[in-house]
């Protein structure tokens, strides 16, 4: 038998080896070395973590609604109302577990929000009733 020859026979036996092979679950990722391992992120898991997150959310959410309620400063409140949505959201996105090509859109309009939160300026009333001060321009 010559080198192709082998070199096709040994080609084939692995490509049966592959094929042949058990179905990996969706909890388990193969290794460099052909075996498996479990991924640490189960269904339930998955689930709790969501729960979690959703239930911190919502406390999170209640104190921005104790703040409203005490009528403080609104755009900060707007602001913080606003970043704490873009965190819990891009959090439960990725522990959903969507994929990059579907994730990567979403999180770059949350980044663009967020950016536009923090980097807008809020006025402050000034305390000479919004006249400017002498010398200023």
């Amino acid at each position: 038998m010559t080198d192709a020859e082998k070199a096709v026979q040994a080609a084939k036996e692995e490509l049966d080896a592959v094929t042949s092979a058990r179905p990996v679950s969706t909890t388990e990722i193969i290794d460099g070395k052909g075996g498996t391992h479990p991924t640490g992120w189960t269904p339930e898991l998955v689930c709790k973590l969501s729960l979690g997150i959703g239930i911190f959310a919502i406390l999170s959410f209640a104190l921005v609604a104790l703040l409203i309620w005490q009528k403080r400063c609104a755009a900060q409140i707007l602001r913080t109302f606003g970043i704490l949505v873009i965190i819990f959201a891009a959090v439960f996105l990725v522990i959903a577990g969507y994929s990059d090509t579907q994730i990567t859109p979403v999180i770059g309009l949350l980044g663009t929000i967020a950016g536009y939160l923090l980097g807008r300026r809020i006025q402050t009333p000034s305390a000479n009733g919004g006249q400017k001060a002498p010398g200023a321009s």
